[in-house]
């Protein structure tokens, strides 16, 4: 069977063409991973609820 087309990196601007089931290069994969790292949440208490809600819920 053939393989799968090998698609555009999602990196704005970037030419580069990128393995099945990637979706950036890998010039801009570790950018990417970087980024996504740093914006998202922590754990419980950096999500919706603080230490005061804790104290509630565990009653």
């Amino acid at each position: 069977m053939p393989r799968k087309p090998r698609r555009p990196c999602r990196h704005p601007g970037c030419p580069n063409l990128c393995e099945d089931g990637e979706q950036y290069c890998e010039k801009h994969r570790k950018e990417a991973e970087r980024q996504y790292r740093h914006f998202t949440r922590g754990y419980s208490a950096g999500k919706r609820y603080g230490r005061q809600w804790k104290k509630i819920r565990d009653r």
